[in-house]
């Protein structure tokens, strides 16, 4: 199954058409700033050459020669814009006054506006004539200027709209990880649920996108708590179906028994006919009572093992002695875990049951309760018969007998469906 961030799919869709966006209005801004930015510089050139010509009038007039005038300068500004305004006044062919850079020329512009190259910088003209006298006022500015002004109000719109940016981008960020904090919610629901907890996923605030999802889940999990309801339903019917045969089968062998009372040979097999018949009673009453256990869960309460397991070994002690056999307990003081106490004590007592009938005379038994990290609560019960298959081979292998200390399934059936029972009798009745 192929996996994408939806927090970052999303992201990606919402910033990138964003940033052309913004791409392309600050460039439309930027232009339409550089068109303003020269009509307003050009409007300011008009005014200055009107104003110094109406001064001008009288000293021009009469050829009377000002010089250089030293422009007033602004600190603040030349470090902003670089380049400044600057003019000359001609009478004639003779340049009678001068302030700031002008480019080089020989002779007065023309009226009107024009640009013009000089020693490889590019000016703005303005050039104004008096109507009646030989005056000529000479008005010029870098283009570099203009450019300074535009890039100043570029920067200005570039850091607005990239702080825009970065405000959207965290506004979405948070809110796109808030509309999928439910999500997490629900995994880490489900995550925490025991293994027979079906039951619909519900008091979560969800994005109605997720809805349709949301739905199927619960969906499938009332499929799957059908499916489970059905079964366990078949195995409780089929176990009270098989108690009704197999009470008739022992009563008849019970009745044989006695009959062949004369018989040793024969009341031997019936013997054994009505311990297979008990067997088979205790492992349909095994998976009713896992059955039942599978429901249990909600009512679970706290139990004491340490003590539970302390007075069924010392129950059961005495059977082992009669067999000669040598039983030993090491069981860990005030463990509590949260279970089923009558399921927890049919567990433990059949473990030990089951070793004590399987383990020949002479043989060893011990009990062990401890408790493991991270938290786990270990029963062992370990003896030295026969054993059964380990984890890797089938049920029907063969086991060789009087192998080292090993460890013990349940009491009834055969070994390995008692192993089957002890391990799913566990994870039903108790947790830690």
């Amino acid at each position: 199954m192929k996996t994408y961030s939806l927090r970052r799919a999303t992201l990606v869709a919402l910033i990138v058409p964003l940033l052309l966006a913004v791409t392309v209005v600050a460039g439309i801004a930027i232009w339409l700033a550089h068109e303003s930015i020269s009509a307003l510089r050009d409007d300011q050139m008009q005014q200055e050459a009107a104003f110094i010509l109406l001064l001008a009038k009288h000293e021009a007039a009469e050829s009377e020669v000002l010089g250089f005038i030293e422009p007033a300068d602004s600190e603040r500004l030349n470090r902003l814009l670089g380049a400044r305004t600057g003019f000359r006044i001609w009478s004639d062919t003779l340049v009678v006054t001068q302030s700031g850079a002008v480019p080089a020329a020989g002779a007065p512009p023309s009226p009107g506006f024009s640009d013009h190259v000089a020693d490889g910088q590019e000016w703005r003209r303005f050039g104004l004539r008096h109507p009646e006298l030989p005056i000529t006022v000479e008005v010029a500015e870098p283009q570099e200027l203009r450019a300074a002004l535009t890039w100043q109000v570029a920067r200005s719109l570039g850091l607005a709209l990239l702080l825009l940016v970065a405000i959207v981008c965290i506004i979405a960020y948070a809110r796109i990880a808030a509309a999928l904090h439910p999500m997490k919610q629900i995994s880490r629901e489900i995550d925490s649920r025991d293994d027979d907890d079906l039951h619909p996923l519900g008091g979560h605030r969800i994005p109605a996108e997720i809805v349709p999802l949301f739905a199927a889940i619960n969906r499938l999990l009332a499929r799957l708590r059908a499916t489970l309801d059905r079964e366990r339903e078949f195995t409780d019917n089929a176990a009270h179906e098989l108690r009704t045969p197999l009470a008739a089968l022992k009563t008849r062998a019970q009745i044989a028994e006695r009959a062949l009372a004369g018989d040793p040979a024969r009341q031997e097999i019936l013997a054994e006919l009505n311990a297979a018949a008990d067997r088979a009673a205790g492992v349909i009453d095994q998976l009713l009572l896992v059955t039942r256990l599978k429901g249990a869960a909600d009512r679970f309460e706290p139990v004491d093992l340490s003590a539970l397991t302390e007075d069924i070994a010392r129950d059961l002690a005495p059977a082992a002695i009669d067999k000669d056999q040598d039983f030993t307990a090491d069981i860990a003081s005030a463990i509590r875990v949260k279970g089923h106490a009558g399921a927890l004590a049919m567990l433990v007592r059949n473990l030990i049951d089951n070793a004590i009938r399987y383990t020949p005379a002479g043989g060893g038994i011990s009990v062990a309760l401890r408790l493991e990290p991270p938290g786990t609560v270990v029963l062992e019960v370990a003896d030295t018969g026969p054993g059964y298959p380990r984890p890797n081979e089938s049920v029907s292998s063969s086991v060789s007998p009087a192998s080292p200390m090993k460890r013990a399934g349940a009491a009834w059936g055969s070994r390995s469906s008692s192993r089957w029972f002890a391990c799913t009798a566990a994870a039903s009745c108790c947790t830690r």
